[in-house]
């Protein structure tokens, strides 16, 4: 899944792998549970999202229970995106250090590539936390036994 490890962005976290929007696809398909985890600021949310994505601050509320799910499930996989990576990857290496198993956190290469990926194209911000990644996140806790957020 390393698409993009020459990126002058990327490569300064190399012990993070690096996943392109195809990657996340085919992670997806292969049955993993893929979280991304939206760490731009609010006003560059609200111009575009991944439709899929929860925002930090939400992702930070219930990191608790991504962590068990993450010990629990070698499938699980939390995948940070920004810009152009390199947000992302400072916070894929926080949240290693914070106990996610490293082999279980990968660093998008960026929104900006994304918004080439025609599978899932981007959406008005608005949505961030209102649609696939709540649906994500739902079903995460629903399967721990936790509750949704808003639900």
């Amino acid at each position: 899944f390393d698409h993009v490890a020459g990126s002058k962005y990327t490569s300064k976290f190399s012990e993070i792998a690096v996943v392109s929007p195809q990657g996340v696809a085919e992670l997806r398909e292969k049955g993993r549970t893929v979280v991304l985890v939206d760490c731009r600021t609010v006003p560059e949310q609200a111009v575009s999202v991944i439709p899929t994505a929860i925002s930090k601050p939400s992702f930070e509320a219930r990191e608790e229970a991504f962590l068990a799910a993450a010990r629990a499930d070698p499938g699980f996989t939390v995948v940070p995106y920004c810009t152009v990576g390199a947000r992302s990857g400072s916070y894929a290496r926080k949240l290693v250090a914070r106990g996610f198993p490293q082999a279980q956190v990968m660093n998008h290469e960026g929104i900006l590539s994304h918004s080439f990926f025609r599978e899932e194209p981007l959406v008005v911000g608005e949505a961030l936390d209102g649609m696939g990644g709540g649906l994500v996140v739902g079903e995460v806790l629903d399967d721990m036994g936790g509750e949704r957020e808003g639900a």
